[in-house]
């Protein structure tokens, strides 16, 4: 009987856990529950601790994966995503966690004894804590290792998100829905780039206040250029959010103003009005080598 969708896609992730949950871990991690989720343009994976119980009381954590982002990058840059996850589950576990959302010190080590390399910019040099961080892969790490093992043994994830996948020649596409994003083609390089970049909106749904939050990973910190709204006419404001998941700072003001929030000092990103639905706004991100790292993230 042939595998369904749904099997195919979440065996994978199960696969992938419980190869790092050995390699790395010592296979100390307890089992959790994944879910493919796109949560925005910015969004590569999230940690939800306690978000699952079952009918005996027994709890676990939510791992989300933005399948967006499957096939858009290399397989052992997906990978990387998976185990900057799996080291939050580890710090909530064995470690202590501080505020909400914060990457601190003792993550940044547990990242380092893996392999992976903490950076907000995803490149060398780049602050190793804060909000929304990414890493860098170190090359022959541990992690490094582990993960061309296991693609060596044939791993691949096989389902991904419609809108990110280019179009094989000929497909049609179905009548009413998106246009397929073409990524086009890699540099010789390897260095990842960027073909259009997303606005971002204000998150739709906040946690209550008695379950934990989120701990979410971007791929690219907006720069304070990118969080300029478009010009508006005089007298009209434009409406600003925090790009941080579950947080729910907003303001009102021009369009020509910058903005922070004060929680999480970050800038605040304008939230466009909405529009008829075009082409999805997505970005082609692939990676480097380890020997050169990209900029991407958790």
């Amino acid at each position: 009987m042939a595998s369904t969708p749904t099997e195919e896609a979440y065996t994978a992730l199960d696969r992938a856990y419980r190869h790092f949950n050995q390699c790395l871990f010592a296979g100390r991690l307890p089992n959790c529950m994944f879910t493919l989720h796109n949560k925005g343009p910015l969004v590569l994976g999230t940690v939800s601790p306690n978000r699952f119980v079952d009918r005996i009381g027994t709890v676990t954590h939510q791992l989300t994966v933005n399948p967006a982002y499957l096939v858009s990058r290399d397989l052992l840059s997906t990978l990387s995503t998976l185990v900057h996850e799996q080291v939050h589950i580890q710090q909530i576990e064995f470690g202590r966690p501080t505020r909400r959302g914060y990457h601190n010190r003792e993550w940044g080590k547990m990242m380092k004894r893996v392999g992976l390399y903490p950076s907000a910019t995803g490149q060398p040099g780049g602050a190793e804590v804060g909000e929304m961080m990414s890493h860098y892969i170190v090359e022959g790490g541990p992690f490094h290792v582990a993960a061309r093992q296991l693609i060596a043994s044939g791993f691949a994830f096989n389902w991904f998100e419609a809108r990110a996948v280019p179009p094989r020649p000929g497909t049609p596409r179905p009548a009413g829905g998106p246009a397929p994003f073409d990524l086009g083609a890699e540099p010789a390089t390897g260095v990842a780039t960027e073909r259009r970049r997303p606005s971002v909106a204000a998150p739709t749904q906040v946690p209550p206040a008695d379950r934990k939050p989120e701990i979410a990973d971007t791929v690219i910190p907006p720069s304070p250029a990118e969080t300029r709204a478009p010009a508006t006419r005089s007298g009209t404001r434009t409406k600003f959010a925090c790009p941080t998941a579950g947080c729910r700072t907003v303001a009102w003001a021009s369009s020509r103003v910058a903005l922070l929030c004060g929680e999480h000092a970050v800038p605040l990103v304008p939230v466009l009005p909405r529009t008829r639905r075009t082409a999805p706004n997505v970005i082609a991100c692939g990676d480097t080598p380890a020997s050169a790292p990209a900029r991407k993230a958790l």
